[in-house]
């Protein structure tokens, strides 16, 4: 029986009361671009630390719209979206718990990833 293995009641490689130090952070950005004519161009990027010492996700979200004016209040827009158009899949979520059960380890399995690149066509009306 190997005594070093991580998760066993009394090993010296687990922490018992262990501290998260690491630092987690965010940035965003978003940008809006009215064209002539009623094109509309927009962006949103969003870019965090990675889920305890995974790496950073980040997100870029692009939209182009066409807005079509009738009378002075109401509008109809034609629109096409693209979500995580850098399609990154970054591990959201970490286990970083240990097992006593070494046939099935779950330390360091990825657990959630960031959803893969998805487009939306889309309509609105407003009055």
């Amino acid at each position: 029986m190997d005594l070093w293995i991580g998760g066993y009641h009394g090993s010296p490689n687990d922490a018992q009361y262990s501290i998260d130090n690491t630092w987690n952070w965010e940035a965003r950005g978003n940008a809006i671009y009215d064209l002539p004519k009623g094109f509309r161009l927009s962006a949103f990027y969003r870019q965090a630390s990675g889920a305890y010492r995974g790496p950073s996700v980040e997100v870029l979200n692009v939209e182009g719209a066409k807005v079509f004016t009738f009378r002075e209040h109401m509008h109809f827009e034609l629109n096409a979206q693209v979500f995580n158009l850098m399609n990154g899949s970054g591990a959201v979520t970490t286990n970083w718990q240990t097992t006593t059960n070494p046939a099935q380890p779950t330390f360091g399995v990825v657990t959630s990833i960031e959803s893969a690149r998805v487009a939306r066509i889309g309509a609105r009306f407003s009055f």
